[in-house]
């Protein structure tokens, strides 16, 4: 395998890091012990996971109001906009009635 570019965001010693948690998440699975190494479309989707969790915006880090719209709208524009690059459920829309039940309106 060949490295050949980055995501600008992730520079230096965050770069190697996410190099290394990518050859980790090989390394850890217990389930392709002693099997044939993954298919190209497996090691693609465990890379750009790995990729994904590294580039996430980090809990507590400030963003300008223009950073969560473009977020927000990035967002809406996906196919699953509910779901993460993991297949967890990132958000869910909640009818007000619920709401309502939820604090004893």
């Amino acid at each position: 395998w060949v490295i050949s570019a980055m995501p600008p965001q992730l520079t230096g010693k965050a770069c190697r890091d996410v190099v290394y948690h990518i050859l980790d998440s090989f390394n850890d699975d217990s389930h392709s012990y002693g099997e044939a190494v993954p298919d190209s479309d497996t090691v693609r989707k465990r890379v750009a996971l790995v990729m994904a969790r590294a580039g996430a915006i980090k809990r507590g880090q400030l963003l300008s109001t223009a950073d969560m719209e473009h977020i927000v709208s990035e967002l809406f524009r996906l196919p699953e906009s509910n779901l993460g690059p993991d297949g967890k459920t990132i958000m869910c829309l909640l009818k007000t009635d619920v709401l309502d039940g939820s604090f004893g309106y």
